[in-house]
This record gives C-alpha cells, sequence and structure tokens, in this order.
C-alpha cells in the first residue's frame, strides 16, 4: 500500500512568482510541478499577471544559471548601408 504523498517522493520543489504590473504580489514554494500548475492556473484568472517559475531541485546563485551573454558591440559604420 502506497502512502500519501509517495507519488511526488523525489519531487523537486518549484518556486511560482507572480507579478502584476511588474509588483511581486504573490510567491509560492511549491512541492511538484502539478502544484505549481495548479496555482498558475488559479492565478492566469487575474488580468495582466506574468509568471516566473524557478526550479529549486539545484541550489544555485545569481550569475550561474541562465546568466545572459554579454552583447556584442557592432561598429555603426559596419552596419550603415554603402552608396
Amino acid at each position: 500500500m502506497q502512502a500519501a504523498g509517495d507519488g511526488d517522493r523525489g519531487a523537486a520543489p518549484v518556486e511560482v512568482r507572480v507579478y502584476k504590473e511588474g509588483r511581486l504580489i504573490d510567491s509560492t514554494v511549491c512541492e511538484s510541478e502539478a502544484e505549481a500548475s495548479a496555482l498558475i492556473v488559479h492565478w492566469s484568472d487575474v488580468d495582466d499577471v506574468e509568471f516566473e517559475v524557478d526550479d529549486l531541485s539545484s541550489p544555485h546563485h545569481t550569475g550561474e544559471i541562465l546568466e545572459p551573454e554579454a552583447p556584442t558591440t557592432v561598429d555603426v559604420d559596419e552596419t550603415a548601408p554603402r552608396n
């Protein structure tokens, strides 16, 4: 017999942050992707909200994951049309 919650054993915690007009209005750590999805569905009924979802299964610090690469510079003279 399987105990309640055993189906989620090993599931990665997920943080869902909800923003409205650039302001954080909710931040919840969910114990499973299903719980995170249900939270997103709940907040989807509110107009003009945006979501950020963060997988908390691997510890990381700012700059270690998904750090954008520095933009490359382009010489304006190279992009100007030549006559």
